[in-house]
């Protein structure tokens, strides 16, 4: 699952702007700021791979397991 937080620690620790993100990943500014707010909150895998370029990252960096999907499959081991 994409991660928001992920994407905005990413981009401050590299540095950039939004701006300067989106022209780096090739992207409008736009994009940039609603996948950071949480209003797109499940970006195309192009999207995330131009992000991940942007910020010399893997695209596995940009999102989170989700433990819970696993959880119903797992029994207790005692």
């Amino acid at each position: 699952m994409f991660s928001a937080r992920s994407l905005v620690e990413r981009r401050r620790a590299r540095g950039l702007s939004q701006e300067g993100l989106a022209r780096r990943a090739g992207l409008a500014t736009v994009t940039v700021a609603k996948l950071e707010e949480g209003r797109t909150p499940d970006p195309k895998a192009s999207t995330l791979a131009k992000l991940a370029a942007g910020l010399d990252c893997k695209v596995g960096d940009l999102v989170e397991a989700d433990r819970n999907r696993f959880l119903p499959h797992v029994r207790e081991v005692r």
